[in-house]
Formats: C-alpha cells, sequence, structure tokens
C-alpha cells in the first residue's frame, strides 16, 4: 500500500522461503478463504507476509519486516 516494497520483492522473499516458515488457517470473516503466513528472514531481516487468494487474485493482507 505505501509502496516500500515491490510485488517483485515480496515474490522473491517467498520464493526463498522454507515450508516450515509457512503457516495457513481460515479467515476470520470467512472460513472458506485460507490465510497464509509466513515468516522469514531474508537479507538480514525478519519479515511477516499474510496474504490469501480470491482467484485469479492474491490480496496480501500484510507484508513488512520487523
Amino acid at each position: 500500500m505505501t509502496g516500500a516494497v515491490t510485488p517483485a520483492e515480496v515474490a522473491s522473499i517467498l520464493g526463498r522461503s522454507r515450508g516450515n516458515e509457512h503457516a495457513a488457517s481460515p479467515h476470520h470473516f470467512d472460513a472458506s478463504v485460507e490465510v497464509h503466513i509466513v515468516k522469514t528472514q531474508h537479507a538480514g531481516q525478519s519479515w511477516y507476509i499474510k496474504w490469501y487468494f480470491l482467484e485469479p487474485d492474491s490480496v496480501f493482507i500484510s507484508v513488512h519486516h520487523q
């Protein structure tokens, strides 16, 4: 939303994450929608990325580093 991280950067971070850094759970408003969360390290920073899929789109809820 702020443009601080580009879609290509998010894709790169997710592409380098490991399976054990991923979790999924039902969306709190619509249990039929699965929300994905990746907590990973990239370029010396801890990243938190949260999104869900509504075909054909991906909706990113949160992308930030700590």
